[in-house]
């Protein structure tokens, strides 16, 4: 971590999600995915391993691609705000 922005996307201070703020759409994702989960290494036992090999790597991917969109919101407000500081013609 050697960015501001990382600090701050890496920081409990700036949180990037808030459980108080998970719509119910997004909860009832999450219910559906858990229970196809459950349904799956109960039918497929054998694979729980490699279901966690998985997941482990699913979550890095999806780590990577919300700091690079954290990142990126962030220079596209930086950017706006020195637009705004530009004297009007």
């Amino acid at each position: 971590m050697n960015s501001i922005i990382d600090l701050i996307f890496y920081s409990d201070y700036f949180r990037t999600t808030d459980n108080s703020s998970l719509g119910d759409e997004y909860k009832s994702a999450v219910d559906r995915v858990c229970e196809a989960e459950k349904q799956l290494l109960t039918r497929l036992p054998e694979c729980a391993e490699f279901f966690e090999e998985y997941q482990d790597a699913q979550i890095a991917v999806t780590s990577l691609a919300q700091r690079y969109e954290f990142a990126k919101g962030m220079r596209v407000g930086a950017q706006l705000i020195l637009e705004l500081t530009k004297p009007l013609l």
